[in-house]
């Protein structure tokens, strides 16, 4: 299997991200998006599934740290991580993924930097007024992101609701028609057609 798109499915939470998923070793793109996780990410994740291109966890009720171990996926293009729980600071193994395109981190309550400045879409809570954030102010920077190319606080939940799953396969699908995708596949099937409002921790 390399392609399991459990996206907007109500019926499968709230609970943690499953242990089964372990097994599931040849995985290119996963998408967990508005499933209702919780819990933590475990530490099997990284290290068993090493070869993911796509993860989306957006909007969950994911917490704990991004495990260090991150540093395992060096074919990771498009991590997706936002609007979670999160906390703690960025690992710098996250910055140094040397394939990574698009980084989500924002509406988390992680702190420190990013220095993912090989990526071309970079959000983060860093608060600056001048990537897209004009009610930021210094008091809403968790994150230093020179390379951001859009900026969010914890607030403002719907900062960054782009369909980036949708825009990333289609890309990839130009590229490369015979991907791992059937024919008949669209990715706007897979991406949420309901608004979704975290509830407060």
């Amino acid at each position: 299997l390399k392609v399991l798109l459990m996206t907007d499915n109500s019926n499968f939470g709230p609970q943690p991200i499953p242990s089964w998923l372990q097994q599931l070793t040849n995985l290119r793109h996963l998408s967990l998006k508005l499933t209702g996780r919780t819990g933590t990410i475990p530490d099997w994740f990284f290290p068993s599934l090493n070869q993911l291109e796509i993860l989306d966890m957006d909007w969950n009720r994911i917490s704990g740290t991004i495990p260090s171990s991150i540093a395992n996926v060096t074919t990771l293009q498009h991590l997706l991580l936002n609007r979670n729980w999160l906390e703690g600071t960025i690992p710098s193994e996250v910055s140094n993924l040397p394939n990574l395109d698009t980084i989500m981190v924002d509406n988390n309550r992680l702190v420190g930097e990013l220095m993912a400045c090989q990526a071309s879409s970079v959000v983060a809570d860093c608060g600056n007024p001048l990537l897209g954030c004009p009610n930021c102010n210094s008091e809403t920077t968790e994150v230093t992101c020179p390379c951001c190319t859009r900026c969010c606080y914890d607030e403002n939940e719907l900062c960054n609701t782009e369909d980036w799953i949708t825009f990333i396969i289609n890309h990839k699908l130009k590229d490369n028609p015979t991907m791992y995708y059937p024919s008949t596949y669209k990715a706007s099937d897979y991406t949420p057609k309901d608004s979704f409002v975290a509830p407060s921790p």
